[in-house]
């Protein structure tokens, strides 16, 4: 999966900002391997763990960058494609495998709101659904 970047400029600054050491949405999460029920579900929830990542890397080399050019284009098309993603799971349905439900709590984690480098809640509920997200992306939840 690559962005489409149209100048050299936006080339080379897409570089530098890959090359950049942020805190990676993957880091935080493991994926479980696909399952044929839900291999859909789990490709379109691995692709927005990837593009959280491509966008924290992007943000990241941002504040290092002296030349004080928006990253909002790149950041524009990743938003996009993201979108993309959650409307195929919205269409795609629940999980039907206990690995779909461990790649959708993966993916609600990369998107879950930042505080220090780690998920926050804002409400309780917030956090009970982080709780269990947590639960499931360490891998201590098990099929029963």
């Amino acid at each position: 999966m690559s962005l489409e970047i149209s100048t050299l400029y936006e080339r080379r600054r897409f570089q530098r900002a890959l090359s950049a050491e942020p805190v990676f949405a993957s880091a935080m999460v493991r994926l479980p391997e696909p399952d044929p029920a839900d291999i859909e579900l789990i490709e379109a929830c691995r692709q927005i763990v990837a593009l959280q990542d491509q966008a924290a890397a992007i943000r990241a080399a941002d504040e290092t960058w002296e030349d004080g050019q928006p990253i909002e284009p790149l950041i524009d098309v990743i938003i996009g494609k993201k979108e993309r993603l959650l409307q195929q799971i919205e269409r795609l349905g629940d999980p039907k495998t206990f690995e779909g439900a461990r790649a959708l709590a993966a993916a609600a984690m990369s998107l879950a709101p930042q505080k220090r480098d780690k998920p926050f809640a804002r409400d309780d509920f917030e956090w009970l659904l982080l709780c269990v997200a947590e639960f499931f992306t360490r891998g201590a939840g098990r099929a029963t």
